[in-house]
Parts: structure tokens; sequence; C-alpha cells
């Protein structure tokens, strides 16, 4: 796909691979529905025959060894942060750049992480 030098800005790589999340959670049968506003603590709502699950969208090229490396804290109003909770949202969907891979992961098996995964 060619997409490893693609991006000028971590900004950009976050947009298109909410891009690529969207795309293919429609494509195997969930309604994507995403908030208005930055306010939210998830990027999107997918649905599927009414029930209803919160995702937060992360991206990563970052080696650590001989794996990635994943932040997974939420950059909260007056700079602070803090680790997303399941009163925030139900998954994470994390995509390797590098390998093109995606990873859902349920907020509950993260809970010993510190800030990246």
């Amino acid at each position: 796909m060619g997409n490893k030098a693609m991006f000028e800005t971590r900004k950009q790589q976050g947009e298109w691979v909410e891009l690529q999340f969207m795309a293919r959670a429609a494509a195997n049968g969930f309604t994507v529905t995403k908030p208005w506003g930055d306010s939210a603590r998830y990027d999107f709502a997918i649905e599927k025959q009414g029930r209803f699950q919160r995702v937060q969208v992360k991206s990563t090229a970052s080696r650590d060894g001989d794996s990635y490396a994943c932040n997974v804290i939420w950059s909260a109003p007056q700079g602070r942060s803090r680790k997303y909770s399941a009163k925030d949202m139900d998954f994470f969907a994390i995509f390797v750049v590098p390998d093109e891979a995606w990873y859902i992961i349920p907020i509950r098996e993260l809970k010993r992480a510190r800030s990246t995964f």
C-alpha cells in the first residue's frame, strides 16, 4: 500500500487511520457513528443488531524492540493525561501502520497497561 512514508504529521496519520477503520467496520456489517466535535473519549460508536460499542482508534509505527508501542492514554483538558477506562470506551482499534494490521482489544484487557501497550 506504500503508506509507510506518506504522512507528514501524526495527525494526518491518525485521520487516515480513522478513515480506514470506518471502511473496515462498514465492510464487516457495522453501522459506524462519529461523535460531533472532539469532546467524546471515544472516536466512534459501532452498532450491529441494536448493540452499540464505543471504539477508540489508535495507530503506531513506533518500534520497541521486537514489538510496536502504542500510546493508550487520553489527553484531557488543561493538558492533563490519564488512562482510558471502561467508562470512556469499550474497545481500542489499534492499527500497526508498517504491518498494515488491525488489533481490536477490549479495554478490560488493558487494565494493567501504563501509558503504552
